[in-house]
Order: structure tokens, then C-alpha cells, then sequence
């Protein structure tokens, strides 16, 4: 299972792939922070974007502002992935927390109370800050990446935002002591042969 997994990732753009390692980099820092050692915020992250494997590339890529069909192929990545997730028999919290990470869109009835119950809202909302924020400051075919500093004005302005994952980020941006944090750019991409490492200590 974890083997499909590197494959699926493998099989990404590396624009997704990277992106979602470095999602998922900040997020085991967010963990750190707050104190979550289950680390399923951070095997999540690393899994959000892989629905993106069925979507084309000609949209993903597109240079220019998308049109309402294409947004809705696109926001579609979230519950392929799950399905993706789901079929590899994923834990059942990281399914959901990829599914919930732009938003609550239950699949069935029952799902509001799965939702409400748990602590997966809470980490669905920490991904979202953090994706956003690591597409704001990253360059993309559509834009050119803003500063750290402008992606949480964007984000503040948005009120779309995890409190918990905005103080640490806020922390990290403001305090110069904090220069080895990913979130300031200063460390490199693992290779795939580190991801697949660490694919291999965690708890799917």
C-alpha cells in the first residue's frame, strides 16, 4: 500500500509534488507547536493534493483565471483523493481530513456527525491555512509567488484561516530566531527517496 502511495506522488507535476511536501513539512512543525503526536495532520498534508493525479494538467497549469466548469473539476481533487485514499485502506481520519481540506462537503447524513465529533475539522482547517498559505508564497503558472508577510494579510483579509496555524505561522514570520523553519524557505525539498522513508514510519 505505501509503495502505491510513492507511486501515486511520484506521478504528480512536480509543482504538486512539491508543494505538497512542503505542506506537509510546515504541518510537522504546526504538530511540534501544538502539540499533536498523532501525526495525522502531517500524513494528510503530504496526501492532500494527490486527487490531482485525475485532473488535466492543461487545467492545473492553465495561465489565466479558470472558468467555472474547470474550478469545479479542480475542487473535485479533494474527494478523488479520498476515494484514492480510501481504496489503498488509508486511515479512515486522514481520508477525511484530505476530504474536508477546503471545506465541509459531507458525502452522506451521517457524515455531519463523523465531522462534528472528532478532531478532524480542527486538523481539515490547519491544512487549509497551511496549502494556502504555501500556494500564495510559491510560484505558480498563474502568479508569481507574494512574500510571507503579504500571504498572511491575504489570508487574514480572507477569514479563512485555522487560529492555531496563523499564530504559529505569524510566530515564524516575525521572529528572526526562527530562520531554520520551513516556512522561511531556508531548508530543501526531501528527495523521494526521503519520502518514501518517511512513508515507510507512518501510520496509514
Amino acid at each position: 500500500m505505501k509503495k502505491q502511495i510513492l507511486k501515486y506522488l511520484n506521478n504528480l507535476d512536480s509543482m504538486t509534488y512539491n508543494h505538497s511536501v512542503m505542506v506537509m513539512m510546515i504541518a510537522k512543525e504546526i504538530e511540534i507547536y501544538a502539540g499533536i503526536t498523532d501525526h495525522k495532520l502531517m500524513n494528510a498534508a503530504l496526501l492532500h493534493d494527490i486527487g490531482k493525479l485525475y485532473i488535466p494538467h492543461k487545467i492545473l497549469d492553465k495561465n489565466g483565471r479558470l472558468t467555472k466548469l474547470e474550478r469545479e473539476l479542480v475542487d473535485l481533487h479533494a474527494y478523488i483523493g479520498y476515494m484514492i485514499l480510501s481504496d489503498l485502506s488509508v486511515d479512515e481520519d486522514i481520508c477525511r481530513i484530505v476530504l474536508y481540506h477546503h471545506g465541509f462537503k459531507p458525502l452522506h447524513v451521517r457524515d455531519v456527525e463523523y465531522y462534528d465529533s472528532s478532531l478532524i475539522y480542527q486538523k481539515a482547517c490547519i491544512l487549509r491555512t497551511i496549502d494556502s498559505f504555501e500556494a500564495l508564497t510559491s510560484d505558480r503558472s498563474y502568479h508569481r509567488g507574494v512574500t510571507a508577510e503579504k500571504a498572511l494579510e491575504i489570508l487574514l483579509d480572507e477569514n479563512n484561516y485555522n487560529e492555531c496555524a496563523m499564530e504559529y505561522l505569524q510566530t515564524v514570520v516575525n521572529d528572526d530566531c526562527l530562520e531554520e523553519s520551513v516556512v522561511r524557505r531556508s531548508g530543501k525539498y526531501p528527495s523521494l527517496d526521503d519520502v518514501n522513508e518517511l512513508l515507510e514510519t507512518m501510520d496509514l
